[in-house]
């Protein structure tokens, strides 16, 4: 379990302890999320480790179980990376959609950007990325390149940084975080 979600937990038990389960508003203003939908994440990650289950569309209908440890499967661990170029990709937002494995220090994320979208955005992560295929325009600070397959970019943290799928194909590429970035947990 990682540091925010046993925060996140603490304050969920906190609510329900004083038999007022909170809402994901509450939660996402408690933790300084910006996004309900990284609370969803959050949400999810425990509901799936066996610490709550919550019936989605509901206001306070979380429920925690009463387990201390996350819940183990009936099947052996499979390994954070079996499965996962078959996983589906989910939708970040219009025209940029990814698969996310993330751990307590770093992030693995794979992200398809459509033709013609663009993203333009800094945040605190250190990012390293890996081009697969199609062709962007990666700007950096003030410094802008077209890359393809096999091309590769290291974004400190804090730098303003954007992508533009160019061509008529989406471009994919892989991207590391760290630490983890806290809007892609809503792609676990």
């Amino acid at each position: 379990m990682t540091d925010k979600q046993e925060k996140v937990l603490k304050f969920i038990r906190e609510k329900v302890e004083k038999n007022l389960p909170p809402t994901i508003r509450e939660i996402a203003g408690e933790m300084g999320f910006s996004s309900t939908g990284t609370v969803r994440g959050y949400l999810e990650a425990l509901r799936k480790k066996g610490y709550l289950k919550r019936e989605n569309y509901k206001s306070r209908a979380i429920e925690l179980l009463d387990k201390r440890q996350p819940k183990q499967s009936a099947k052996p661990q499979q390994g954070f990376f079996k499965g996962f170029g078959s996983k589906e990709f989910a939708r970040k937002r219009e025209g940029i959609f990814g698969k996310v494995i993330s751990g307590k220090n770093a992030q693995f994320t794979w992200v398809k950007l459509e033709p013609g979208q663009a993203t333009d955005h800094k945040h605190n992560n250190e990012q390293i990325g890996y081009v697969l295929a199609g062709q962007i325009r990666v700007t950096i600070g003030k410094e802008s390149q077209v890359l393809g397959p096999g091309d590769a970019y290291c974004i400190p943290a804090n730098i303003r940084h954007g992508f533009e799928a160019l061509g008529s194909r989406p471009a994919e590429y892989f991207e590391v975080f760290s630490p983890p970035k806290e809007e892609n947990l809503d792609l676990i």
